[in-house]
């Protein structure tokens, strides 16, 4: 008796474990649950319909749960349906057996579908606005996913879900004629937001890729975030500005090679409107062209844009090197140039330059552009220099720049400036009409309303160098003007007081008064110094023929050619004039009259 006990025990372990065994490797197939899953199915949405094969059950001896799958199965909603591989649950006998919730979650593998199978299917389930923005845009492309729902122990109708998948070669057409072509991605979707990852497509040839992007459900919007990037490629960067709807005119319409990374962020309501968009673009180039009309004598170089835009206000700022277009004056040091561009939405944009540079030399015919004048001109030479540069304007709607404002320091090693001026002709016996500037600091002030140059250099009109300070500022279209200059190596001759200033003998005169735009002076002070000697002048006024309509002062301590004293005082008050004087030697002028 004990040994059929012992046997028949036996038996039943082993056919126990023979079952467990089966149970838990080969397992086995029925249609007898398929009611039970569609039943859960149906607490998710009684609109879907779930189209099974045979259910394949296998044992998990860890928790004595049996993991159900089925393949091949279909999910429906009305004519609308997506191609399954798989449907997965883990099922607990013995809270099935006592009529609890035996499925804790369901896990659903698709095939590949096509991406407006998927569409259609959503909009028929009337899917929220979120997954609607990314699949309903999509034209054509092909997606695969996996999705967990998981149900509540307490609550078996309340579930959450997370679906991940991939989409792979999709088209969008966006506004303004875009197209994003060859979309590739990653996707992670849960109750209230959607995670991108893996991200490349292509825009207007444009190759971007992005490692996050998110699309976030906060009350009735839906906020958008991430970041895309593009490898240095041939961009049409108006394209580019095009791309994040900015009107920008400076730049040539040309493909250059340019890497961006771009961080974005903003808003869609309810009724798929944008706002609060925020853009920041770093973007690196090899060479950059501005229009002609801006400017046609450099380029940029290997330089940086940083691109901000934020609700309805843009900032750009530029750093970057430049070179000359004429690859011959390419020899200097330290080219470089920052600009920063800022608008505001139904503003002028306001643009800020600095451009500096060391020891460039440059043709004096690239100067004449900028600067024409009857009796001025530079003959052609090579002109070394270095300058600072500040430059301000405003670009309207129309893209006209107005409010010019330039602010210049410029240093320059030898110029020769040719001069035509009987004036100085008429005091100056070496004076050929062309004089040399040296080891010069130029300081240029510009505006609609304001010019002012000033000047601090070596001059010479021979061989010898003298220092020259130089001011002139137009104000209401007249010129003023002042002059401090040393005349050591100059020749000097008034014919009228027969005073002849040889060389080498110190001098130096001042004068300060007004150019008129009739091309009348004033004369408001002339100084002129011959070491304690000298020639004062105050208030001369000359007509266009350098006849003298006005003169309140005349003081002269010169000695003349034949070394007799001038020394007087001729004075106008009241409009009547004094002449004072111990000593004047006046021969030659009674002479003239005579």
């Amino acid at each position: 008796m004990r040994k059929i006990t012992l046997i028949t025990s036996s038996l039943i372990v082993t056919i126990l474990l023979a079952i467990t065994v089966f149970l838990s490797t080969i397992g086995f197939k029925t249609d007898n649950f398929n009611d039970l899953i569609n039943e859960k199915v149906n607490e998710i949405d009684p609109k879907i319909k779930l189209k099974l094969n045979d259910v394949s059950f296998k044992l998990n001896t860890k928790n004595l749960e049996f993991k159900v799958v089925t393949t091949d199965p279909k999910i429906q909603i009305n004519k609308k349906k997506i191609d399954l591989e798989t449907i997965k649950f883990d099922l607990n006998i013995f809270k099935y057996l006592n009529k609890k919730n035996p499925i804790s979650q369901i896990s659903i593998v698709s095939k590949e579908n096509d991406i407006n199978q998927l569409t259609g299917f959503l909009n028929e389930y009337d899917f929220n606005l979120a997954r609607n923005l990314i699949l309903k845009q999509i034209k054509k492309g092909k997606i695969k996913f996996l999705s967990n729902i998981i149900f509540e122990e307490e609550n078996p109708n309340s579930f959450e879900y997370k679906i991940n998948g991939s989409i792979s070669n999709a088209d969008v057409k966006l506004p303004n004629n875009l197209k994003l072509n060859n979309i590739n991605f990653t996707f992670l979707i849960d109750k209230d937001a959607i995670s991108l990852k893996e991200l490349d497509f292509s825009i207007d040839k444009i190759f971007i890729t992005s490692n996050k992007l998110k699309i976030k459900k906060i009350k009735k919007e839906f906020e958008v975030s991430g970041t895309l990037n593009t490898k240095k490629t041939k961009i049409n960067l108006n394209n580019y500005f095009d791309i994040k709807n900015i009107n920008l005119d400076i730049f040539e319409n040309q493909f250059i090679n340019l890497g961006s990374v771009n961080k974005f962020s903003f808003k869609i309501d309810n009724k798929i409107r944008i706002k609060d968009l925020n853009i920041i673009s770093n973007l690196n180039f090899d060479e950059l062209y501005t229009k002609s009309k801006y400017q046609d004598l450099i380029y940029l170089k290997n330089g940086n844009i940083i691109i901000n835009y934020k609700g309805s206000e843009l900032n750009i700022d530029l750093d970057s090197k430049f070179l000359f277009k004429n690859k011959n004056y390419n020899n200097g040091t330290n080219n470089l140039i920052k600009l920063n561009y800022k608008k505001k939405k139904n503003a002028d944009a306001n643009v800020n330059i600095t451009i500096s540079n060391l020891k460039n030399k440059i043709n004096s015919k690239e100067l004449k552009k900028f600067i024409s004048s009857d009796n001025f001109n530079l003959p052609d030479q090579d002109i070394e220099f270095g300058s600072e540069n500040f430059i301000n304007f405003e670009i309207n709607k129309n893209n006209k720049i107005k409010n010019l404002e330039i602010n210049s320091r410029i240093k320059t090693d030898n110029i020769i400036i040719d001069y035509k001026s009987q004036r100085i002709k008429k005091y100056f016996n070496n004076f050929k009409n062309q004089f040399k500037l040296s080891d010069s600091n130029i300081q240029l002030d510009y505006s609609k309303n304001k010019f002012k140059i000033s000047l601090k250099s070596k001059y010479s009109i021979n061989d010898i160098s003298d220092d020259i300070y130089f001011n002139l500022e137009r104000k209401n279209n007249n010129y003023f003007f002042d002059l401090d200059i040393n005349l050591d190596s100059a020749e000097i001759q008034i014919n009228e007081l027969e005073y002849k200033k040889n060389i080498n003998v110190k001098s130096n005169l001042f004068t300060e008064g007004i150019y008129k735009e009739n091309k009348e002076i004033i004369f408001n002070n002339i100084k002129f110094n011959e070491d304690e000697r000298y020639l004062e002048i105050k208030n001369l006024e000359l007509g266009k023929n350098d006849k003298i309509k006005n003169i309140d002062l005349l003081k002269i301590d010169l000695l003349n050619k034949k070394e007799k004293n001038n020394k007087l005082e001729f004075k106008k008050v009241n409009d009547n004039y004094y002449l004072i004087g111990k000593e004047f030697d006046g021969s030659k002028n009674i002479k003239n009259i005579l």
